[in-house]
């Protein structure tokens, strides 16, 4: 199965392509621009370096978020569309999880915050035994650091914005277990998670050329 996954939440843009689901490859650009204009093209070029098409494809994934408000409208309405016009599968992956699932190492519980202004950030707590699947212990939420850290238990480890940003290679590794369960995202409902209720809103597909 190959699935293409992006994550567009951060100003580092990562694409990953799990080949015939064994082989992933992925690719990180630093100062993304989260416009449309520069996604389509990013995708269309590491497609072509891995000589593979876009109609073989066999399911997408993306990573909901939080984050930036317009890189997340982008990338999901970007898989949206895709995925709507080849008539394929996708799934959505807590943007947050996708950081947490590229540094936790076995036998701990990682804290993943990000900055949500006003001395509030965005948070996760995931743990994992050794051997075992990634655990999401608290799904993402908003707090206060002592708030975080509390939930966290002690001895977790926190990890922030700046020093770590979501792995696409995850995103694509965690769809392909979805997808061989039978898991799939209504594309009607795949929408970013804001976290913020006033950055609650629908997108629709956007008109997006490759």
């Amino acid at each position: 199965m190959n699935i293409l996954a992006i994550d567009t939440s951060s100003e580092v843009l990562s694409l990953a392509l799990l080949i015939q689901g064994k082989k992933i490859v992925e690719t990180r650009s630093s100062g993304f621009t989260r416009h449309s204009e520069a996604l389509a093209p990013a995708v269309e070029k590491f497609l072509k370096k891995q000589k593979i098409k876009l109609e073989n494809i066999d399911g997408f994934a993306v990573g909901l978020g939080p984050g930036s408000f317009t890189g997340l409208r982008v990338g999901v309405s970007f898989i949206k569309t895709l995925a709507f016009a080849l008539n394929k599968k996708a799934v959505g992956i807590s943007s947050l999880e996708a950081i947490a699932g590229g540094v936790i190492r076995g036998d701990e519980t990682v804290a993943v915050v990000l900055d949500a202004k006003k001395e509030k950030f965005y948070a996760a707590v995931y743990g994992q035994a050794q051997g075992l699947p990634l655990r999401n212990i608290h799904k993402p939420f908003i707090g206060t650091m002592p708030e975080i850290i509390k939930k966290a238990g002690e001895g977790a480890r926190v990890v922030g914005h700046g020093e770590h940003f979501p792995s696409a290679a995850y995103i694509a590794s965690r769809a392909n277990e979805l997808f061989q369960q039978g898991k799939f995202t209504d594309l009607l409902k795949l929408d970013p998670d804001y976290l913020h209720p006033r950055d609650c809103n629908a997108t629709r597909p956007a008109k997006i050329k490759i």
